[in-house]
């Protein structure tokens, strides 16, 4: 195994938690605060 390949597999991997509030309530669905609050952002 080379360095290039140890270093692929250690990179950390980002996610995001992006809510579409605007559609979430059209559809019906209660958004509880405190997903909103760990949300990276939030689509009113």
């Amino acid at each position: 195994m080379d360095r290039d390949d140890k270093s692929r597999r250690l990179k950390k991997k980002s996610r995001r938690l992006v809510i579409n509030y605007h559609t979430a309530r059209t559809l019906g669905f209660t958004v509880p605060t405190s997903l909103l609050a760990l949300a990276d952002e939030v689509i009113e």
